[in-house]
């Protein structure tokens, strides 16, 4: 057996069954990232095209980037997949999804600002992430992900959801902001 081998099974049998389910959680969330900007309408100039890029960014650390990075340079039907991790919001202007890790709390304002206007499908899965003024939000219900979305804000980007999407996830109130 290859040192590699042994070692990639002496970590996968360290995992305690809370690591497998935050794995898979991480997994759910990048799946789900993934496949929104096929469920979302975007202005005729920023509509990924045949054979195009879709760019999903990531701003702050969060685990989830480890998860999404092994996507980047993939096709999801004739699109490649461009995934990069942003230090700042206004650098991620261009990207059609960008997920806002939890430890970027405090500049949660920030990002609002730094994108504001601009088409970009804004996620992340702080506690009322979406009620806070994100677009859609990742929170764990019985075990399993689910959608909270803000449509007020998602058309304040100029940006539509597919009906069926719409269907998934809880649409939830902005909070007015203080």
């Amino acid at each position: 057996m290859s040192v590699r081998i042994f070692v990639a099974l002496a970590l996968l049998s360290a995992l305690t069954p809370a690591d497998e389910a935050r794995q898979k959680e991480y997994k759910v969330k990048a799946g789900a990232l993934i496949a929104l900007p096929g469920f979302t309408t975007y202005p005729k100039a920023r509509a990924p095209k045949k054979d195009s890029v879709v760019r999903i960014g990531v701003i702050g650390e969060h685990p989830i980037c480890t998860v999404l990075l092994t996507f980047n340079g993939k096709k999801r039907g004739t699109r490649t997949l461009e995934v990069k991790a942003y230090r700042r919001p206004a650098d991620a202007k261009k990207c059609h999804v960008i997920f806002v890790c939890a430890a970027k709390r405090p500049a949660l304002a920030e990002v609002f600002r730094a994108l504001k206007g601009q088409p970009v499908l804004i996620c992340g899965d702080e506690k009322e992430f979406a009620v806070r003024g994100g677009m859609i939000g990742f929170r764990i219900d019985k075990g399993k992900v689910r959608l909270d979305i803000n449509r007020a804000a998602i058309a304040r980007a100029g940006l539509r959801l597919h009906p069926r999407l719409l269907q998934l996830g809880r649409l939830v109130k902005e909070r007015p902001r203080k």
